[in-house]
């Protein structure tokens, strides 16, 4: 699906996710989020995958990777992201956790101002 966004930059895209793969925080958010999708949304290991895509988040944005010039279309990205939360029970809770922490977004990550922020944290079950 990226291919047909990107089609002159998929090798770029490409590339980079086998460089990503060389990250041993990249290695282990794949590992963690392999088996995300039968945990319940209350399972502990969100809050270590939010720890390791925060970590992986704040690098992209000092290296400044990251906005809305990546070539990718608004409702594209708005799909890839609503796939991503209906996936899993727990999908809704992982990214509250991060927008708790400043971070918006999935298939293109945002910092939230902080006068935007939650204030208090979703019950569980009650993400949006």
């Amino acid at each position: 699906m990226i291919a047909a966004q990107v089609p002159d930059g998929i090798d770029s895209v490409i590339a980079k996710k086998h460089e990503e793969l060389d990250d041993p925080d990249t290695v282990r958010l794949y590992s963690l989020l392999g088996g995300a999708l039968d945990w319940p949304a209350d399972d502990p290991r969100f809050v270590e995958a939010a720890d390791v895509m925060e970590r992986l988040m704040v690098r992209e944005v000092e290296a400044g990777e990251t906005g809305a010039d990546d070539g990718i279309d608004d409702h594209f990205v708005d799909l890839l992201d609503s796939t991503m939360v209906e996936s899993s029970p727990g999908a809704a809770r992982l990214l509250a956790i991060l927008e708790e922490r400043g971070w918006r977004g999935w298939t293109r990550i945002e910092r939230v101002p902080a006068d935007r922020l939650t204030r208090e944290p979703p019950p569980l079950g009650k993400e949006t």
